[in-house]
């Protein structure tokens, strides 16, 4: 266990964040509702395709980081908006190219009025095996606010996704059916007490030895 490690293990951590909904496109269906959402909500999309290019710019999202990962043939990006109520509508008409979307949306203490406190913190690695990690890649992160460890696969993974040691589990989108397999993408969390410097490892190995990439996003307090 790393310095960055045992301190994140040891923080002293308020409730300050409640995951209030998620959705899995691919899983779930085009029509994304959202009933138990409210103004002031931050919703997140994790998204991505089997492409060299990025996902693009949506309609209703604000784009927090876009790319693609070249060589390893995943297109990826993180957006997010305000809740302004209950949360209702088709992925498809967003305008992203798409194969995989995962939707989380999260309360805090106070409302969100803009989506700034949502942060690319940065790509941690990237490989071509069963094992995706982020390689104890420590950075700093604020306090009180929220981490979300997260996964791309360039192929669907077909297995639960087990998260680094430290987190939890917020969910994941898999196209992988039997008319196509484009991808997936996993997200994780951990609430973060002081501010500091922290990292994670190695998510659980995966049923396939296909390119991934793994990023941090930070959400910050508002």
């Amino acid at each position: 266990m790393s310095i960055q490690q045992a301190l994140f293990a040891g923080s002293s951590v308020l409730s300050n964040w409640t995951l209030v909904d998620t959705w899995s496109d691919t899983t779930q269906g085009d029509n994304v509702s959202m009933p138990n959402t409210q103004s002031g909500d931050i919703l997140l999309a994790f998204v991505g395709r089997r492409s060299s290019n990025d996902p693009g710019n949506a309609s209703n999202f604000d784009t927090i980081e876009k790319q693609d990962n070249g060589s390893n043939n995943i297109g990826y990006g993180v957006y997010a908006q305000i809740c302004s109520g209950a949360t209702s509508f088709l992925t498809s008409n967003e305008g992203w190219n798409y194969d995989y979307v995962f939707y989380c949306a999260y309360r805090t203490l106070n409302a969100f009025t803009t989506t700034s406190s949502v942060l690319w913190i940065a790509r941690t690695d990237t490989g071509n095996n069963n094992n995706p990690t982020h390689n104890d890649d420590v950075k700093s992160f604020a306090m009180n606010s929220l981490a979300l460890p997260c996964v791309w696969y360039s192929r669907g993974v077909g297995s639960t996704w087990v998260p680094p040691a430290g987190a939890t589990l917020v969910g994941s989108d898999d196209n992988n059916t039997s008319f196509s397999d484009k991808g997936s993408v996993a997200v994780c969390s951990q609430e973060i007490g002081p501010a500091g410097n922290y990292s994670w490892g190695a998510w659980g190995t995966t049923d396939r030895n296909q390119p991934w990439m793994t990023a941090y996003v930070e959400v910050q307090q508002p």
